[in-house]
């Protein structure tokens, strides 16, 4: 029989003004059958259980830690995903302080996967028993953002019982974040536990695709993608004006780190702060659509970049031709 493994793999490095505890939560997945259908992946196969594991340090050592992150995951072998959360409120860390968690996901049976972390990022110190091996389905579930005590058929739930508000902001990256400029964001994100980032690598297969080979065009030359966020619950909505203000204060800072020429930004994280589109009756007021199109350029060219422009044209030659 033939079998896909796959591993994920979680590590959380917390630190407060004193002590430093590193939270190693094992997650690996493994062990899906390539022969059966995905619908029958709702099977249960066994699942290994790891604690947590508690190490001392310091708040430079996390930015050690996030600092390397960025020569490692998006060189990571095609099969192997490796992203890194920091803020100082994860729900990971149980206390507030400075913390960053590495969530991984391999395509593989565990031991490569702790083999190939332990070549190259021998930091996170990952051991087999740091790792869980579950179906595919299952770690769809782990990944969900579902509350603990959740199970796989909550996945079919509609209706999401943790409401939050939220403003949310995104870049690019072409070239490692300095030492410095990572202890500056870590300093940024101390002062609001309510706020996180979340750094996704490219690499891979994506690095092997040009810009302009499909619409979305933050492939080849990103090494990683950065999304800000902050939350809030209803009660705390008098104070939205003043976490909007420190999201917008984290992603003034982070300019000098990442993309330019424009400042590019990922389209499922839309943010208004780049700009909106006013209704325009063109027959009323004389605006030409390509009027508007040179209007929404401003941060139509953040999402998609040169491919703005074919977007638009392939869309003109579109409607001709219904017309025609």
């Amino acid at each position: 029989m033939q079998l896909d493994y796959f591993t994920v793999i979680i590590l959380t490095a917390v630190t407060n003004a004193i002590v430093f505890i590193g939270t190693l939560m094992g997650n690996c997945i493994c062990i899906l059958d390539a022969t059966r259908p995905i619908c029958d992946s709702f099977n249960v196969v066994d699942v290994v259980h790891c604690d947590w594991t508690d190490r001392p340090g310091t708040k430079h050592q996390v930015a050690k830690l996030v600092h390397k992150w960025q020569y490692i995951a998006p060189n990571l072998v095609d099969d192997f995903y490796l992203s890194c959360f920091v803020g100082a409120g994860l729900p990971e860390a149980k206390i507030i302080g400075i913390s960053s968690t590495f969530k991984g996901f391999y395509l593989g049976p565990r031991h490569e996967a702790v083999s190939i972390l332990n070549q190259t990022f021998p930091e996170l110190d990952i051991s087999m028993e740091d790792c869980n091996e579950m179906s595919w389905i299952e770690s769809v579930h782990f990944f969900s953002g579902l509350s603990n005590g959740s199970s796989i058929s909550d996945l079919k739930n509609r209706y999401k019982q943790d409401k939050k508000y939220f403003k949310a902001k995104s870049d690019f990256v072409r070239t490692p974040i300095s030492f410095k400029g990572i202890k500056a964001a870590l300093d940024i994100l101390e002062k609001e536990p309510k706020g996180h980032v979340t750094f996704d690598p490219y690499g891979g297969v994506m690095s092997k695709i040009s810009s302009e080979s499909t619409p979305f065009p933050h492939r080849k030359s990103n090494i990683f993608s950065i999304q800000y966020m902050v939350t809030w619950y209803e009660e705390d909505n008098e104070e939205s004006d003043g976490y909007i203000k420190w999201m917008r204060g984290l992603y003034k800072a982070m300019a000098p780190f990442v993309s330019w020429g424009p400042r590019a930004a990922y389209i499922n994280f839309m943010d208004l702060d780049l700009g909106v589109m006013e209704l325009i009756n063109t027959s009323s007021t004389g605006v030409l659509s390509k009027d508007v199109v040179e209007i929404a350029r401003r941060w139509g060219e953040k999402y998609f970049l040169e491919n703005y422009d074919r977007k638009n044209v392939d869309c003109g030659a579109l409607v001709n031709d219904f017309q025609e």
